[in-house]
């Protein structure tokens, strides 16, 4: 697995290599991913792309790995769970509107 800082795509995008341990603090912008407005401007002329930091992973990773998945709607909620079943090592699932743009 592998973390950008940004768009993975960016020629400026930093990469982290989990194997090689947690990230340092602040390789994310936490704080940034919190925000509901967070296109760019003036003053931070690349929010929007550190705002598209991105989790890489080459294969597949198990269900059991993760712990919940954030829905668009119901129907789409509804599909995951027929997916991933609702026994205790799937992850739960719940409509989440608010992550999506």
């Amino acid at each position: 697995m592998v973390l950008s800082d940004r768009n993975a795509a960016m020629r400026v995008a930093d990469f982290h290599r989990w194997a090689d341990g947690e990230p340092e603090d602040g390789f994310i912008d936490w704080p940034l991913m919190k925000e509901t407005i967070w296109s760019s401007d003036d003053e931070h002329p690349d929010r929007m792309e550190r705002r598209m930091a991105e989790c890489l992973v080459h294969g597949s990773v198990p269900w059991e790995a993760l712990m919940f998945v954030g829905a668009r709607d119901q129907t789409v909620a509804d599909e995951v769970v027929s997916l991933v079943g609702t026994d205790e090592s799937a992850p739960s699932v719940a409509v989440r509107r608010h992550w999506y743009f």
